[in-house]
This record gives structure tokens, C-alpha cells and sequence, in this order.
């Protein structure tokens, strides 16, 4: 190795070393301000996705009891009231029950937060004399909720059915009243479908008829007994009515993923076929009438009961059961079928918030008429009988859900 000539000068190598390292105002006043990191970082975040909302299955309340919230976040809580049962009657029209009331509430709930909450009970039928539906409630900090039973139905030996009344509700976000059911021409033999809950589509639907001998259909939460809104009525001698249409304003069986549900029953003539040994009991208390344990209220989409056979799957046909005729449900948020028979009949039971059918039996002897159930919180449908062998339709409980949305 060599070095140059007189040697290296150490001092004047770490002087040049020095000199050449920038000083740190050099090496800061290339990086950014921070506003320029404060403006860059609010562009990213306003441009980056919204957060995903935590939603959680609901939790259904089909009995009254204590809740205690598990922990922090916002809820959102449905209040349904119970509907009323359906009137009966041997000459003249038997209204069916109304509709329970419906509301709703979102709000933030602190973990261990204790919740009262009252279920009604669906109206129950005797003979002729119809029952109204019980008052449901939901009490908590800052939560004051209730939905009212629907009234039962109203009978008369001539002249009109008069209008019963609805449930109502108060304390949500959102507060709907049940339908309710009536004639406006003269009742020579009919009897109308129960009216629809209330639910976040809006007030109930409503059963009625012109008069005459006639059955409307059991409402349906977004359309009147008999198809739409401006055809929902059984007219003078309309002797059988399907169900309100679903939410979708079609008379389809199945909800909108394709699945058929009739409030815990399906539409199969297997499991349909213990209808009439549990014909006096109340709907079903448990979420399998619902499309969906998300939002539940607003996952209602099934299809109404129908009267006359069609393509495969497509339409709810009636069957007969050791040799009576039993009419088609409606599905979820859907009324059930009616008819007028001259033969023991039972109407279509009612899906989640649907009202059930109405029935009127035109003969003698051993002939029966049973008016169908209405579904969660809906009115259950008039029956009618020559002879008076009459059993209305039981009005559907109410229920509580309790969901986390965030």
C-alpha cells in the first residue's frame, strides 16, 4: 500500500467528513409539514370504505321476562302487540280480529342495563264471542315502548259488520297501528279474514267485504285481504279469497330466497296436516316464521294462501284431510286463504304478521267452520256456520326482539 507523499492530515480528513453531512435543517425541509400529513391523512380516510355495522341475530321474546344487556352498543328493539281473535256466527257475518300495534326503537344501551318486557297474549275465541289481543311492552333507561292488542271481531245477524278497532303503539322511532276489519254492504252469510299487524312497512292491512255471502282473505302486512290495495275486498257472492299478496305485491308461496314458511309450519301437506289437532292453540312463538333473525320485522317476504292450484311450487294449494278441506297458509308476512264451503272447512292459518282466513260453512248436520289463526301479533279470521258448529280463529301473540346494530 502507498501513500502519497508527506503523509495523511487526519485533522483535514475529519474537517472535509464533517462538511460534507448535512445539517438537520438541510434533512428536515425535505419531509412534510404537518398539515400536509394531517390534509393527506383526512383525503385517505375519507376515501377508504365505511366501517362494516356489527349486526347480530336478534333475540326473540315470546314470553314476558327480564333481559340484561350484555354489553355496550346500540340496539335496536321491536315492541308487537298480540292480535285479536275472530267473532263467529250462524246467520250473518263474523268479522275476523285485528291487528296488533308495532313500533320500534334504536338507541345506545350501557352493558348490564335490566329490561322489562311484557308479551301480550292473541285473543282467544268462545263459541261466538271473540277475544282482544294483550298489550305488549318494553321498559328500560331512556326506553318506553308499548303496542296494544287488536280488538276482536265484531258479528252481526244482518246489516253491516262494524269496524273493530286496531292495536296501536307509542314510544319508538317508528309507531304503527294493526288493520282491522268490517262490511260496508249488508252480511248475508260471510265472514272476514283477520287484519295484519303492524310492522316497519306501515299501519296493518285490513279484511272486509261488501257484503253479500262472501270471505275475504286474511290481510297481509303491505297489502289488503283479496289481492292489492284496490281489489282487496271479497265482493257480494265471492265464495273464496286468497290472502293478501306479500310485501313484494305478489301472490307467491315462497318468500323471496325461495324457501316457504307459514309461521313454524311449512306449506307441506305433511306438517300442515296437524293443523287440525292444534287448530285451538296459538301461533307459533319461536323465529321460524321469519325470513331472517336480522332485522326480522322487515324480513318478511312470503307469499299469500291460495286458492286455486297452479304451477308446481308455485301457488299454496288447498288438500283435503280425511275428507275436509283444509286452505292453503300464507307465508311470511302473508295472509291466509278463506272460503265458502258447503262442507267442513278450515281456513289458512296466517304467516308472521299475516291475518288468518275467514270461513262460512253453508249446510247442515255434523259440518264444521274454523276460522284460521292469525300469525304473530294478527287478528284471526271470522267463522260462520248454518247451524253455529263455529270455531273463529285465534288472534297470533305478541313478541319482543332485542337486536345489537353496533
Amino acid at each position: 500500500m502507498s501513500f502519497p507523499s508527506g503523509g495523511i492530515n487526519i485533522s483535514q480528513a475529519i474537517s472535509s467528513l464533517i462538511a460534507s453531512i448535512p445539517s438537520l435543517s438541510q434533512m428536515t425541509s425535505a419531509l412534510p409539514s404537518l398539515s400536509q400529513i394531517s390534509s393527506a391523512m383526512s383525503s385517505a380516510l375519507s376515501s377508504a370504505p365505511a366501517p362494516m355495522k356489527m349486526t347480530t341475530p336478534a333475540v326473540f321474546f315470546a314470553t314476558s321476562t327480564t333481559y340484561t344487556i350484555p354489553a355496550n352498543g346500540t340496539y335496536r328493539i321491536s315492541c308487537l302487540g298480540a292480535g285479536g281473535s275472530g267473532a263467529g256466527v250462524a246467520e250473518g257475518g263474523a268479522g275476523g280480529g285485528a291487528g296488533g300495534g308495532f313500533c320500534e326503537k334504536t338507541i345506545y344501551l350501557a352493558s348490564g342495563t335490566s329490561v322489562s318486557i311484557t308479551i301480550g297474549a292473541g285473543g282467544l275465541s268462545s263459541g261466538f264471542t271473540s277475544g282482544a289481543g294483550g298489550n305488549s311492552s318494553v321498559t328500560c333507561t331512556g326506553v318506553s315502548m308499548s303496542a296494544t292488542g287488536g280488538a276482536g271481531g265484531n258479528s252481526c245477524a244482518s246489516g253491516t259488520i262494524s269496524q273493530n278497532s286496531p292495536g296501536t303503539a307509542s314510544g319508538g322511532d317508528i309507531n304503527y297501528s294493526g288493520g282491522y276489519t268490517y262490511s260496508t254492504g249488508s252480511a248475508v252469510k260471510l265472514a272476514t279474514g283477520g287484519g295484519s299487524a303492524g310492522s316497519p312497512f306501515g299501519n296493518g292491512k285490513n279484511s272486509y267485504s261488501t257484503g253479500g255471502y262472501s270471505c275475504p282473505g286474511g290481510a297481509s302486512v303491505t297489502f289488503h285481504a283479496g289481492g292489492d290495495d284496490s281489489a282487496g275486498v271479497g265482493g257480494a257472492n265471492s265464495v273464496s279469497t286468497q290472502g293478501g299478496y306479500n310485501s313484494l305485491g305478489l301472490p307467491i308461496a315462497n318468500s323471496a330466497d325461495g324457501i316457504r314458511r307459514c309461521d313454524g309450519l311449512s306449506s307441506s301437506p305433511a306438517e300442515q296436516a296437524l293443523l287440525p289437532f292444534i287448530r285451538y292453540m296459538s301461533p307459533s312463538l319461536t323465529s321460524a316464521g321469519f325470513d331472517s333473525t336480522i332485522d326480522p320485522f322487515r324480513s318478511v317476504s312470503g307469499g299469500s294462501g291460495f286458492m286455486e292450484a297452479g304451477p308446481p311450487n308455485y301457488y299454496h294449494k288447498q288438500f283435503m284431510i280425511n275428507s275436509q278441506r283444509q286452505l292453503s297458509n300464507g307465508g311470511s308476512g302473508a295472509g291466509g286463504c278463506s272460503y265458502f264451503a258447503n262442507e267442513t272447512v278450515t281456513a289458512g292459518r296466517g304467516g308472521v304478521l299475516g291475518g288468518g282466513g275467514g270461513v262460512y260453512s253453508n249446510t247442515a248436520g255434523g259440518a264444521y267452520a274454523y276460522g284460521g289463526n292469525g300469525g304473530l301479533g294478527a287478528g284471526g279470521g271470522g267463522a260462520g256456520q248454518s247451524y253455529g258448529n263455529v270455531f273463529p280463529g285465534n288472534g297470533g301473540n305478541g313478541l319482543v326482539t332485542i337486536e345489537r346494530v353496533q
